[in-house]
């Protein structure tokens, strides 16, 4: 008889359980295609939080959370991206492949892009927010939140009432209240956190932080700004590696693409033995078309450090020029693995797909690359340029 009851009581208790504390089988439908710093998940009906690593596979109920300058990026099987900015918690509340998907940000922000429409709604604590297939951001505050569109059309909504919001406008919300319009002078600020700056070369003086703040305008594209910083740097040092290879991004910008040959050239000369310098200079020779040269020094940067992604990017592109996939393909994932943050990798693991016939999966790194550098204008273009292939034109003119 005692061993009926404990039998009743061991069946109870499992019928009661979720079913993921007896079994790590669930649906996928999300994975994480990049981290920096700490992410952790907790899986449905879990107390604890795990480390979580590249491609880790979430189901429904799962919890996502970064820590202090931190960052994520999970791609869902709705087909749709989002960042997670550091010190952020999200749940997979519930999420399919085609009816309208949900999700709890309880603290942070979060860039989306979604091309499926009315694919996606985003809960929190002051209003949520119901996309019509767009790119916006959320962002939760102590006292309000934020939502801000640069792509498309979002309804936010909560009991109080409801606005409307299209591309560049931005809404706010607080407890109580019905969500607003708020004027925003520069919309693109509330993605700013997510741009990638490109590395340069470790120099502790004067020079070297001008040139850091060279990179930092350039991303934020104050190129007028750029160009006096660059001059700033290269006058506070002259033989500085750093501020030559900041200058030759400010030529980069301003498509003068022989100075930027002859400033990253000049850079490497000065530090020879620099993986970074060496890279940035075969970057540069890929874009005059010497593609022997990009691919011998692209060689001779993986040979100073391999551990490096940029080495491995720069060496990957000189294989796609060559039309050598499979090097190409390689080169790539290493970089990724190294440094899932990076764009350019994404980017040319995915011209790697479309060359190889996948286009669909192509356009998703594609994609990907676009969401680690939001604001560049080159990853926008390609990613156009994929959205055209798949006729979807009206996509492809907003990338454009």
């Amino acid at each position: 008889m005692q061993i009926r009851i404990n039998f009743i009581i061991f069946a109870a208790l499992l019928f009661f359980l979720p079913q993921q504390a007896f079994s790590s089988d669930c649906e996928s439908i999300a994975h994480l295609v990049s981290l920096e710093g700490t992410i952790e998940y907790k899986a449905a009906g879990s107390e604890s939080w795990q480390p979580a690593r590249l491609e880790q596979a979430f189901c429904n109920g799962d919890a996502l959370r970064s820590g202090r300058d931190s960052r994520a990026a999970v791609r869902m099987i709705n087909d749709t991206l989002f960042r997670l900015d550091h010190d952020s918690t999200i749940t997979f509340t519930h999420i399919v492949k085609k009816d309208r998907s949900l999700l709890d940000l309880l603290k942070g922000a979060v860039h989306f892009i979604s091309r499926v429409p009315r694919s996606l709604e985003i809960k929190t604590p002051y209003v949520n927010a119901a996309i019509e297939g767009t790119e916006f951001v959320v962002t939760v505050k102590d006292d309000r939140t934020e939502v801000t569109v640069y792509e498309g059309k979002v309804v936010a909504r909560n009991d109080s009432g409801s606005v409307d919001l299209t591309a560049n406008q931005t809404g706010s919300a607080t407890s109580g209240q019905a969500p607003l319009r708020i004027v925003v002078a520069q919309p693109r600020d509330a993605v700013a956190w997510a741009l990638y700056y490109p590395p340069l070369p470790a120099q502790q003086d004067a020079a070297g932080e001008l040139a850091h703040q060279v990179i930092d305008a350039i991303v934020k594209n104050d190129i007028e700004q750029a160009v006096a910083l660059a001059e700033q740097a290269i006058s506070a040092n002259p033989q500085s590696a750093a501020a030559l290879m900041a200058q030759s991004y400010v030529d980069q910008a301003q498509f003068d693409i022989p100075a930027a040959l002859e400033h990253s050239r000049k850079a490497a000369e000065r530090s020879p033995q620099d993986a970074i310098t060496q890279a940035r200079l075969a970057e540069v020779l890929l874009m005059t078309g010497d593609t022997k040269a990009a691919r011998r020094i692209a060689s001779a940067a993986v040979q100073l450090d391999s551990s490096l992604a940029q080495t491995q990017t720069v060496l990957g592109f000189s294989s796609l020029r060559a039309v050598n996939l499979d090097d190409a393909a390689s080169a790539f994932e290493k970089a990724i693995q190294l440094d899932s943050a990076a764009p350019l990798p994404r980017l040319g693991l995915g011209l790697v797909k479309i060359r190889r016939g996948d286009l669909k999966a192509g356009r998703e790194e594609i994609e990907t690359a676009a969401l680690l550098d939001p604001n560049n204008a080159l990853l926008r273009s390609y990613m156009g340029k994929a959205y055209y292939e798949e006729k979807r034109s009206g996509l492809a003119s907003e990338q454009f």
